[in-house]
């Protein structure tokens, strides 16, 4: 009998222990995916340092496309962000299942620190398989809650986030009432499409504790929605625990319940801006600058601070030294407080020499991590000059060293002894340049310096993407195919399936794939040409309005290769161009098929097949298959969701 492995991982530190390796008897064949959630919420103190035990079940099944799993890694990452990890403080541990069970995370590895654990758990790879959900509970169960690895007397809580329906719908059922009867609170959350699909509601209802533990959201770029109500939801557990006794039969109710989210952004690094990433500014103000320009010099410092959320992980502000005398500046990370800061800049006269100086001040010590700079931050110079530069040939090629470093130069020229084109040449765009006529006008400028740090923090605009979170942004050209002698119920499938596939697509002109459907080739009905659908909605609705077509494959390769990518139904001359054909049946004329998808790959088109139920000729199909790499086979049309990752990795590599 085949022997399904439990893989425990990640357990060098286990305090010596003997680490059990898990058997079960099970006809099925290695394999899986992982997915991660996490709640990024912040907790109020009292609740993020409670003790409980907390384990995150994570579908990994090849439904899965891998830019979501990595998705829920990062949310799983910011869950563990939220809480205080300790000895009495929050444990926590993953596991991911697809056709096996993997132990990623045990509950006693928080003595690495909470930075170990987000760092391993962004490092688990997707395992791909089929979806055996009741497997996973049972590792649950009796491994990640066993005396071994928990601990007694405190709250034990289980998050299982998953994209369908488990393959063993009953045996769910069954563990998911022992689990429950072994005081752990289980949280069950759906995600994606698929969840419209018969029984999926009722088995999330089936595995969680009671309705108020049951969440959906329709995708998994959804998911930082659930991150506050999860916490507050997660954080109450850690007080009351819910009943078990309440859970001695399976949910038979498909009712759902609409759970009301909120969405919590991240703190702002600058008043009114987008931009998130922890900043670090130094500003330099000339030493020859009299008492009333250094004072003037001084409010506008403090107003351009007055807009920074000051903090050590937010806005670190610091200015540079007096260089002609022996006064120290104030470093990075010497003030975490709005208020401590000025009053620092309040009590000293702001000190530059020549600006050659500073920014060699800047580059060699002010933004180095002995001074407090952080590597992750973004960092800018802002620098106020009221006369030419000594040494201009030096001053620049010591700005392109700090540019080089990714240093932002912001220069503001005041008074009249300036030149603009050397001040011009030192920042990092004229854009980042700002004169003024003197000292008393430089409070002018904080909300536009302010504009432009939050300018600086929005990422640049990338090129749109074809299919989310795929690299590719050629623009792409895609016929789908599907037979037409399917029952109702496999027509159903079938457009859940399309449907499911192209929410994933950009739908557009430009540079944004257009796809299309072939026509039912045996009546009078005409298909959905390339361009008729520029929005991704109206195209799935025409998806939903008809039966999907086809006679023979045959058939359908051929209105493909004679009309489907003609310039008059749409087609692009500079798009990549892929077919989709699902066939569920042995070909009525392989060698016609042959030849036919053979004209279609020989002019640009990637051919991908999928073969449905067991009458579809697997080596014909990988005959007509532009690769093995485009060739999907599935027992049902049950069975097409499972295909979807990898699919859509497909459709990636172009």
């Amino acid at each position: 009998m085949p022997i399904m492995l439990i893989t425990v991982r990640n357990t060098t530190s286990l305090h010596n222990r003997a680490v059990p390796r898990l058997r079960f008897s099970r006809n099925r064949a290695s394999g899986g995916s992982l997915d991660l959630l996490g709640v990024g919420h912040q907790q109020d103190d009292d609740c993020a340092e409670k003790p409980a035990d907390l384990v995150f079940v994570l579908d990994g099944s090849s439904s899965i496309w891998n830019p979501d799993f990595k998705k829920q890694l990062a949310f799983v990452s910011d869950i563990v962000d939220s809480f205080t990890i300790g000895d009495d403080n929050m444990h926590i541990g993953v596991l991911t299942f697809a056709t096996g069970v993997n132990v990623e995370l045990t509950l006693d590895q928080y003595v690495h620190g909470k930075e170990v654990m987000k760092t391993t758990i962004m490092n688990i790879q997707q395992p791909r398989g089929e979806t055996h959900t009741e497997e996973a509970l049972r590792v649950l169960r009796t491994t990640m809650f066993s005396p071994f690895y928990s601990r007694p007397g405190i709250p034990h809580i289980g998050i299982v986030i998953t994209d369908g329906a488990s393959a063993d719908t009953e045996m769910t059922a069954a563990e998911a009432i022992r689990v429950k009867e072994q005081g752990i609170t289980m949280f069950a959350i759906g995600v994606g499409r698929n969840l419209v699909e018969e029984g999926v509601q009722e088995e999330l209802n089936n595995i969680a504790s009671g309705p108020d533990y049951v969440y959906t959201v329709e995708s998994y770029g959804l998911l930082d929605r659930l991150k506050q109500d999860l916490a507050d939801k997660a954080c109450q557990v850690t007080t009351t625990v819910p009943s078990t006794t309440t859970t001695t039969t399976a949910t038979t109710s498909t009712t759902t319940r609409t759970t009301t989210v909120r969405t919590t952004l991240p703190p702002q690094m600058i008043e009114g801006c987008e931009g998130q990433q922890p900043l670090d500014v130094l500003f330099s103000v000339p030493d020859e600058a009299g008492i009333q320009d250094t004072e003037l010099a001084l409010d506008f410092i403090q107003k351009v601070v007055d807009g920074f959320q000051i903090g050590p992980n937010k806005v670190q502000a610091g200015l540079t030294p007096r260089l002609c005398i022996d006064l120290d500046g104030i470093r990075l990370e010497e003030h975490d407080d709005k208020g401590a800061l000025q009053t620092d800049l309040a009590r000293r006269g702001l000190t530059s020499t020549d600006l050659t100086q500073q920014i060699e001040y800047m580059l060699r010590k002010g933004f180095t991590r002995e001074d407090g700079a952080r590597q992750q931050s973004r960092k800018t110079a802002i620098m106020i000059v009221d006369n030419v530069c000594m040494d201009p040939a030096e001053a620049q090629l010591l700005a392109e060293e700090a540019k080089a470093e990714g240093i932002i130069i912001l220069v503001i020229g005041v008074g009249p002894y300036i030149n603009h084109d050397q001040l011009t040449a030192i920042a990092n765009s004229p854009d980042h340049v700002y004169f003024v006529n003197s000292y008393k006008y430089l409070m002018r400028l904080p909300d536009l310096i302010q504009d432009r740090l939050c300018r600086d923090a929005v990422p640049p605009i990338r090129p749109p993407q074809m299919i989310e979170g795929c690299e590719g942004h050629r623009a792409m050209d895609i016929l789908l195919a599907a037979p037409d002698e399917s029952n109702i119920r496999q027509t159903a499938l079938t457009i859940s399936f399309l449907q499911n596939i192209t929410e994933n697509f950009w739908i557009g002109d430009g540079h944004v794939q257009v796809v299309g459907l072939t026509p039912r080739v045996c009546v009078d009905l005409d298909g959905i040409s390339l361009e008729q659908h520029d929005d991704r909605d109206a195209l799935k609705f025409a998806i939903s309005q008809r039966h999907l077509s086809s006679t023979f494959a045959s058939n359908q390769l051929q209105y493909m290769l004679q009309r489907g990518f003609t310039k008059e139904d749409g087609a692009r001359t500079n798009a990549k161009r892929f077919a989709l054909l699902m066939v569920d049946n042995a070909l009525a004329d392989p060698q016609l098929a042959y030849q036919l998808a053979d004209d279609l790959k020989a002019g640009g088109v990637t051919l991908m097949v999928v073969g449905i139920g067991p009458y579809a000729e697997e080596v014909d199909l990988r005959r007509i298959a532009s690769s093995d790499d485009t060739l999907f086979m599935v027992d049902s049309y049950e069975r097409l969701g499972a295909i979807k990752g990898l699919l859509l990795d497909a459709f990636c590599r172009g």
